[in-house]
């Protein structure tokens, strides 16, 4: 999780204000207005968990779902002013941290970080050889060493292999 957990613990925060925003207005309603609000926060409270748990996992797809659940709380809590003129603490509290928690949502969805492929990096090594022998060596190598300056000739892999020279045991190790 690394530099996302002050950002999980924030969105804790303003989930909980909002939430308890949301309950607070809703407790006031009665009736129809008050089984539906209290179903849709049911199902808000359900698709935060859910949202949540991903965040914490480091699953980018948790951040638009926590975006669309603010927005919902933020659509609701307008929803219940519009409809009843309620007025409070609790309703200014549900618009500004839902506000606040669709903001920072919007600013955590990132696109996906895109992997390049690691740079093939092609290494030309240069081995030697005997114009007698039968084997290419490192030139690091003791068997390399004892190759008479005369008959020691550079050569690369390729060139090894196409003149059917076996590779020393400190080439294949």
């Amino acid at each position: 999780m690394g530099s996302n957990r002050f950002s999980f613990v924030f969105m804790n925060v303003v989930l909980l204000v909002v939430l308890l925003g949301l309950t607070s207005l809703i407790f006031d309603k009665t009736g129809l207005l008050f089984k539906g609000e209290l179903l849709f926060l049911a199902f808000l409270i359900f698709i935060s968990v859910i949202s949540m748990a991903m965040i914490f996992g480091d699953m980018r797809i948790g951040w638009t779902i926590m975006y669309l659940t603010m927005l919902l709380a933020l659509c609701d809590a307008t929803y219940l002013y519009l409809k009843d003129a309620a007025t409070g603490k609790w309703l200014f509290a549900t618009l500004f941290f839902s506000a606040i928690g669709f903001l920072v949502s919007v600013m955590k969805i990132r696109a996906p970080k895109r992997r390049l492929p690691k740079p093939r990096v092609v290494e030309f090594e240069n081995f030697v050889a005997s114009n007698k022998g039968k084997k290419y060596h490192k030139e690091g190598c003791d068997w390399a060493k004892k190759i008479n300056p005369s008959n020691k000739i550079t050569i690369t892999e390729d060139e090894a292999k196409k003149k059917k020279l076996k590779p020393c045991y400190c080439v294949t190790k």
